[in-house]
């Protein structure tokens, strides 16, 4: 079984390679065809391709459409807040939306609280949380920082030289970040659920990647790692 499984793995890896690869095709060319559109007039920016199914953009390639302009305006003003909007891992049905925490209710989350989550490479580490929880805010990680974000792709990669540890809300053994954290030998944590509410960015924490276990300071503490982080090659 090992044999087959090793070279699932590396087909799956493949496999979203080559899709990365096509939506980066498809994306440029979209985005020329916004450049068009605005050239001649029908778009005010080419951003707003993005905000059209590809048969409105066909209609709006016929000539100029007010309705599916204001159509596409409203769909990039709507965009920000739908993308906040956070589902469970797991759904049955129709899926629901969790209900966001409240400020006050994080609040009242106090200090040497513990956050648990799954740990994938071992690990203790002390240093100030950076929450991202998107691509385009991660110029704000500082160097040794702990990464508190939902997932991570190949896009994150650069960051991580920065970073001391790592939390994610979502991911397994063999999601980006755990993988990515086990060669650079980076304590991780995944599947700490409401860890991006919860915790804020510049106050210190503990991260126990060996019991999985995310804890907040009372007191600001220099970085320090634990030496004897576990990640074998078998890991890897």
């Amino acid at each position: 079984m090992l044999p087959i499984c090793r070279k699932a793995v590396v087909q799956r890896e493949a496999t979203k390679s080559l899709f990365i690869k096509v939506i980066d095709v498809l994306r440029r060319a979209y985005r020329k065809l916004g450049q068009l559109l605005v050239s001649e007039g029908r778009l005010p920016s080419p951003d707003l391709v993005f905000y059209l199914t590809h048969p409105e953009l066909g209609v709006l390639v016929q000539g100029p459409s007010p309705s599916l302009l204001a159509k596409a305006m409203k769909r990039q003003r709507l965009h920000p807040t739908l993308n906040q909007i956070k589902f469970p891992e797991v759904n049955i049905g129709i899926p629901k939306p969790l209900t966001p925490k409240k400020q006050n209710d994080v609040e009242v989350m106090g200090l040497g609280e513990v956050i648990m989550g799954t740990p994938v490479c071992q690990g203790v580490v002390t240093a100030p949380a950076r929450v991202v929880t998107c691509l385009q805010e991660a110029s704000n990680i500082q160097n040794g920082d702990i990464l508190v974000t939902m997932s991570t792709d190949v896009g994150w990669t650069p960051y991580f030289p920065l970073l001391v540890g790592i939390v994610t809300e979502i991911g397994g053994l063999i999601s980006h970040g755990a993988v990515v954290a086990r060669e650079y030998g980076l304590p991780c944590v995944v599947g700490a659920a409401e860890a991006t509410t919860i915790l804020q960015s510049g106050e210190n924490i503990i991260l126990n990647a060996t019991q999985g276990t995310i804890t907040r300071l009372a007191t600001p503490q220099p970085p320090t790692t634990n030496q004897d982080n576990n990640c074998s090659q078998e890991q890897q």
